[in-house]
């Protein structure tokens, strides 16, 4: 959100947090390594309805996640043009 409209960005909201815990079933995390998901409302882990550590975030590190999501998305659209024309063959 800084890098694409930093405008919409509220800083007062913003603050320092621990990193949300879960438990041995779920975690918020969506790399955490137990992979059972369920639905908790984000403000069951903040006030402030987000988890992150946006604190953390920055306008350059929101360019590089833009830069490597795009260029990542190009290559499965290519891999899949390429599917498509070889089923055409």
């Amino acid at each position: 959100m800084l890098h694409f409209y930093p405008e919409l960005v509220d800083s007062s909201r913003i603050d320092v947090r621990p990193v949300a815990k879960g438990d041995s079933w779920h975690h918020p995390d969506m790399f955490a390594k137990n992979k059972i998901f369920r639905y908790i409302p984000f403000n069951t882990y903040s006030e402030l309805g987000n988890i992150g550590q946006a604190y953390l975030a920055s306008r350059e590190e929101g360019a590089q996640l833009a830069k490597y999501i795009t260029l990542e998305l190009a290559k499965l659209m290519e891999y899949q043009y390429e599917l498509l024309t070889q089923e055409r063959r």
